[in-house]
């Protein structure tokens, strides 16, 4: 009997945490010069969104990481695309190229980290061709997490499977396991450039790139 009751609290208080986790909301980050300006072409772009997807997402990954999506910055001109895989796209393909405010905004993003290889010079070329080819191709958000089945596609298996295939990431992962957007912060090949919250939560903005 004890044991039910106690089993019937934690049910509740669970509940609870997750209707708070699902309702509460932050200012989104309004992209502005100063932050085009920071981007250069192919950095690696990590969020913390706040769209019911992507608090989702985190619950099937079991995992309560900040960081809920990740993506490539194509610069053209002086404008900035991201090439990325989501939820927010069709049925039958996940991978969308979107200018950064409107990549800002699927997600309701409210902070965001960019990453960048001092190496990317030397395959810029090569990298451009793989992004010009999952620009075509029609592939579904792979739901399963599987960096295996290749016909389906999630947001970090997209990165990755760029920046390795042409020698930027040289890092050993558990391909068995998801790839958590996370990860990319911590690999040893990627800097960390920029860091800006949304204004809602005392805005920030700091480089380490002086």
């Amino acid at each position: 009997m004890r044991v039910r009751k106690l089993i019937k609290i934690f049910s509740v208080c669970l509940f609870v945490i997750l209707i708070i986790l699902f309702l509460h909301k932050k200012e989104r980050i309004i992209i502005n010069e100063t932050d085009i300006n920071k981007f250069e072409h192919l950095d690696i772009i990590v969020t913390s969104g706040q769209s019911f997807q992507s608090k989702v997402l985190n619950l099937i990954n079991f995992s309560f990481e900040s960081y809920t999506h990740v993506g490539i910055i194509c610069k053209e001109n002086n404008n900035v695309f991201v090439l990325h895989s989501t939820t927010d796209g069709t049925k039958d393909n996940g991978i969308r190229y979107d200018n950064l405010q409107s990549f800002i905004e699927l997600s309701n993003v409210n902070y965001y980290k960019i990453l960048r290889s001092e190496n990317i010079a030397k395959s810029v070329s090569s990298i451009n061709k793989s992004i010009d080819k999952y620009k075509t191709l029609k592939i579904a958000f792979d739901y399963d997490f599987d960096n295996l089945n290749k016909e389906q596609v999630y947001c970090s298996e997209l990165v990755y499977d760029i920046y390795k295939s042409n020698g930027i990431i040289t890092s050993k992962l558990d391909l068995k396991k998801p790839i958590h957007p996370k990860i990319f912060t911590k690999l040893k090949e990627l800097t960390t450039i920029k860091e800006r919250k949304s204004t809602d939560n005392n805005a920030y903005e700091k480089s380490l790139a002086k």
